[in-house]
């Protein structure tokens, strides 16, 4: 089993995505045991058939992350790219925004 710990709390990993193992996608969804709730860390590796545009209404603050360029969304999604791979860290408004930079910048 492979957990987390955040903010004082345990988060198991749930489920990696099979489908799209041989693929250009990862998608890990980490649950809080007491709550149910969770958060996602996605990554796709950057090419013509991934490629996709995001859009907010909300708050959009420019930052980094581990060097790289980054934005965060409505202080719950943290996107970036390094190395050919587009990552995304969300909250859900499960983890704070301090928790989501947590998880960021352990992505290496």
């Amino acid at each position: 089993m492979i957990f987390l710990q955040l903010s004082n709390k345990q988060y198991q990993i749930e489920n990696i995505n099979e489908e799209f193992k041989d693929m250009d996608y990862l998608f890990l969804y980490y649950r809080e045991k007491e709550t149910g709730n969770y958060f996602a860390i996605h990554e796709r590796a950057i090419n013509d058939e991934t490629k996709f545009e995001t859009s907010t209404d909300g708050t959009l603050i420019e930052t980094t992350v581990n060097g790289s360029k980054a934005v965060l969304m409505e202080g719950k999604t943290l996107d970036w790219e390094t190395d050919g791979i587009a990552v995304s860290v969300m909250g859900r408004n499960t983890i704070t925004t301090a928790d989501v930079y947590k998880v960021a910048d352990s992505i290496k």
